[in-house]
C-alpha cells in the first residue's frame, strides 16, 4: 500500500521534463501512465531481487548450520568408536576367556558400524591368533576359535586375513573364506577346511597333514614346501 501511494508523486516528478503547461491533457495522462507503469515494474523487480537475495542468504545459512551439525556428529561418533575400541582391546587382554570372547564380538560390531576401522580390527584379531598359539596343542581354544571366526567374517580378498605361522591344529572352518589369506607356515594339521575358498592363499610351509580339503578351492594358492593331507611335501 505504501509503495502504491508513492507511485503518484514519483511518476509526476518523472514526467516534468516531458509534460509542460502546453501539453495536451490526453498526452500528459498517457506519459504519466507509462512512467507510473515503468516505476511500478522497477519497484517489483527490486522486491523480487531482494527476495531472491534473502532466500539465498537463508539457504547458505542453513547449509552452513547443517555442515556444522554433521561435523559435530562425526566428531561425537568418532569419539564413541574410539571409546568402544579401547574397551574391546582391554577386554581381549583379560585373563578371563569369557571376557576375551566378549571383546572380540565388540570388535566385530565396531568393524560393522565403522568400515573405516575394519582394517584395524582385522589386524588386531590376526595378531591375537598368531601371538596366542602354542605348539603341540590338541585343538584351538574357544577364544582363539572365536577370534578366527570374527576375523574371517570381517576379512575379504582385498583385506585378507594374516594368520602366518598361526598354531591352528584341528581348526573347524568348513566353507571358510580364506581367499588371498596369509597362512605361510601355519599349523593346520587335522583342520576341517572342507569346501573352503583358499584361492590365492599363501600356504608355503604350512602343515595340512590330515586336513580335510574336500571340495576346497586352491587355484592360485602358493604351496611350495606345504605338507599336504597325505603327509607328503609339495615341491
Amino acid at each position: 500500500m505504501g509503495v502504491a501511494l508513492l507511485l503518484g508523486p514519483v511518476a509526476r516528478r518523472a514526467t516534468r521534463p516531458y509534460v509542460t503547461a502546453t501539453t495536451p491533457p490526453v498526452e500528459a495522462l498517457e506519459s504519466l501512465t507509462k512512467i507510473r507503469s515503468t516505476v511500478l515494474q522497477a519497484v517489483q523487480g527490486i522486491v523480487v531481487v531482494g527476495g531472491v537475495l534473502v532466500t539465498a542468504g537463508t539457504l547458505l545459512y542453513t547449509a552452513h548450520s547443517v555442515r556444522l551439525a554433521e561435523e559435530n556428529l562425526d566428531t561425537t561418533r568418532d569419539g564413541q568408536v574410539t571409546d568402544r575400541y579401547n574397551s574391546a582391546i582391554e577386554n581381549i587382554g583379560s585373563k578371563s576367556e569369557d571376557v576375551r570372547i566378549g571383546g572380540m564380538y565388540a570388535l566385530q560390531r565396531i568393524a560393522e558400524d565403522s568400515p573405516h576401522d575394519r582394517p584395524t580390527v582385522v589386524r588386531v584379531l590376526g595378531a591375537f591368533v598368531r601371538d596366542h598359539g602354542a605348539t603341540g596343542r590338541p585343538a584351538v581354544p574357544d577364544d582363539e576359535a572365536t577370534a578366527v571366526d570374527v576375523l574371517l567374517s570381517e576379512s575379504s580378498p582385498d583385506l585378507p586375513a594374516d594368520l602366518h605361522s598361526a598354531e591352528l591344529p584341528h581348526l573347524h572352518k568348513p566353507d571358510a573364506n580364506l581367499k588371498n589369506a596369509d597362512l605361510n607356515g601355519a599349523d593346520l594339521h587335522g583342520a576341517n577346511l572342507r569346501d573352503a575358498d583358499l584361492r590365492g592363499a599363501d600356504l608355503r610351509g604350512a602343515d595340512l597333514e590330515d586336513a580335510d580339503l574336500t571340495g576346497a578351492l586352491l587355484k592360485g594358492a602358493e604351496l611350495k614346501g606345504t605338507t599336504m593331507p597325505d603327509g607328503t611335501k609339495h615341491p
